[in-house]
């Protein structure tokens, strides 16, 4: 890579989920560590709508807010996703093979983040064509996007790669010398 522009995230507003902490697996065999992928899980259309609306500038009048079951729905989403693949490998998994298989783009650049990039895709996925890669999880700390980073950053042989993280560290008080060695 040639270059890397990393931006800490300091706002604490859209911080959707509790605060917890997260025990990374110490000893595992591979097979045990790979994270099973079936059922894929989906994006909420209530949620793509919100995010979209708060995106449009031309709009008048106060965001739509999701449904109190939407919002349910994606707190049970998020902790059985939690559950069942601690950094999310599963997320991007079909994205990034497809990727992984194309030639080396010497313009590619992959957005890596947390709820904050991932918006950005839900409100303009039009933008992420051609060589802009999204790689955001709403949610996520920087342990979890560390152990990400080979299958959806390096493997992807970006040109360059933007990271938006530290929000969801500060607002689970992870101690700063953390999530500055991530």
């Amino acid at each position: 890579m040639k270059r890397l522009i990393v931006i800490l995230g300091l706002c604490l507003s859209g911080c959707a989920t509790a605060p917890q902490q997260t025990a990374v697996p110490t000893s595992a065999s591979p097979a045990a560590l790979a994270p099973p992928c079936d059922p894929p899980l989906a994006i909420l259309p209530g949620l793509v709508a919100s995010v979209r609306a708060q995106f449009d500038d031309a709009r008048t009048g106060p965001s739509p807010v999701m449904a109190p079951g939407d919002i349910a729905a994606c707190q049970t989403m998020q902790a059985t996703q939690q559950k069942r693949d601690w950094s999310n490998l599963c997320n991007f998994r079909a994205d990034n093979l497809a990727l992984a298989r194309l030639p080396a783009d010497p313009r590619r650049v992959v957005f890596m983040g947390d709820s904050i990039t991932q918006n950005w895709l839900l409100a303009h996925p039009d933008f992420f064509a051609n060589h802009l890669v999204n790689r955001g999880i709403s949610g996520q700390i920087t342990g979890e996007m560390l152990g990400r980073t080979r299958a959806d950053v390096i493997d992807l042989r970006p040109a360059a790669v933007v990271i938006l993280a530290g929000t969801n560290d500060l607002a689970r008080k992870i101690p700063l010398m953390t999530i500055e060695n991530n």
